[in-house]
Order: C-alpha cells, then sequence, then structure tokens
C-alpha cells in the first residue's frame, strides 16, 4: 500500500508531466500532449509492474514505487541522457519534498541506471524497475504516443525499435520468470515487424 506521502509525490511528478515548462523541448504541443501520455500509458505501467515484481523479488516497495515513478522524469527536461537528467532531477526533488537523503539516493540510482547505458541496475529495487521499464516497451500504447510525437506511423517506427527491444528483452530483464512470461510477446513483436 502506497502511503500518503508518496501519493503527494506521485501527483507531483504527474503534474510535471501534464504541465511541462512551454519552453525548449516542450514549445511544441504535441510534445506536451505525449508526456501527458507518456505518464498515463508508460510511467504508470512501470509502477504498477514494479509493484507486482516487488511481492516476488523482494526489495524496499517504496523505493521500487518512488524509482518506478521517476525513473522516465528527465524526459520532461532533455531528450538526451535523459536517465543522467533525472537522477539529478529525483534527487533534488526528493530532498525538498523530505524524503532524506538516502531515500533520494536509491531512487536517484534507479533513475540513473533504468536504461542500462552507461550505469548498470546493482540492486534488486534497481532491477525489478529496469525490468518493468523494459517489459513496459512492449505496450501498444507506448509506441502509439512515440509516433505521435516523431510523426511516424506506428509500424514503421516499431519496425525501427525492434532491436532495441529485442536488447531490451535480453539486458533489461533481470528474471528469469518475467523473461519466460514475455518470450511469447517478443516473438510476436519479431513476427509483425520484421522485415521479410
Amino acid at each position: 500500500m502506497v502511503n500518503a506521502k508518496i501519493k503527494q509525490l506521485e501527483k507531483a511528478i504527474k503534474n510535471i508531466h501534464y504541465n511541462p515548462p512551454k519552453t525548449g523541448i516542450n514549445a511544441d504541443p504535441k510534445r506536451r500532449e505525449f508526456l501527458k501520455n507518456f505518464w498515463d500509458y508508460h510511467v504508470m505501467t512501470v509502477a504498477e509492474a514494479s509493484q507486482k515484481m516487488a511481492v516476488k523479488y523482494g526489495g524496499d516497495k517504496d523505493i521500487i514505487y518512488i524509482g518506478a515513478i521517476m525513473h522516465d522524469i528527465g524526459l520532461v527536461y532533455s531528450k538526451q541522457k535523459h536517465d543522467l537528467v533525472g537522477a539529478v532531477k529525483a534527487y533534488n526533488l526528493l530532498v525538498k519534498k523530505g524524503f532524506g537523503k538516502k531515500m533520494a539516493r536509491a531512487a536517484s540510482n534507479i533513475a540513473l541506471c533504468h536504461r542500462c547505458k552507461e550505469e548498470f541496475p546493482k540492486t534488486v529495487e534497481e532491477k525489478i524497475v529496469a525490468s518493468a521499464d523494459a517489459i513496459a516497451h512492449f505496450s501498444p500504447a507506448y509506441y502509439l504516443g512515440l509516433a505521435v510525437i516523431a510523426n511516424e506511423d506506428y509500424k514503421d517506427l516499431a519496425k525501427n525499435n525492434l532491436k532495441k527491444l529485442i536488447k531490451d528483452y535480453n539486458n533489461k530483464i533481470f528474471f528469469e520468470a518475467e523473461k519466460k512470461k514475455f518470450k511469447k510477446v517478443v516473438k510476436a513483436f519479431k513476427k509483425i515487424f520484421r522485415e521479410k
């Protein structure tokens, strides 16, 4: 069960996605609409999947939930290296909201390593959110949102990202039971989007 303080934080982060600064990368109204949908259909999907995995695999449920709702906060501010930007934003926001430096550092580390690019998950909490993020990338709603902002056809976008999806499946899902569950989904994506 998510406590009241974390629910208030969730509202604040949702508000950041729903009402981003209207300058810079967010000057385009399509991007602002994308961020709303991204919150609803990606971030919350990651949060829900993370909570389920926390029950199965352990870890601090509060850190996992906070890390999940903040893992992509950097995308509100930057298209490049959003993991690095998000780690700083998550840490500062959590300290400002009174969560303490230990919690802030743990959530910041989740944002930093969820992409498995420059930093890699070490703790069970980090592995859970990275896994949930990879699984959420297989959602049609995720690709529809990306297609809108990229002005690309959904099918073309998914086809172009098939390599990334397969890489995420192989490198970001840290639990065999979760990999096994999504094996059929990966096969379906390959079948539908692979060029013949």
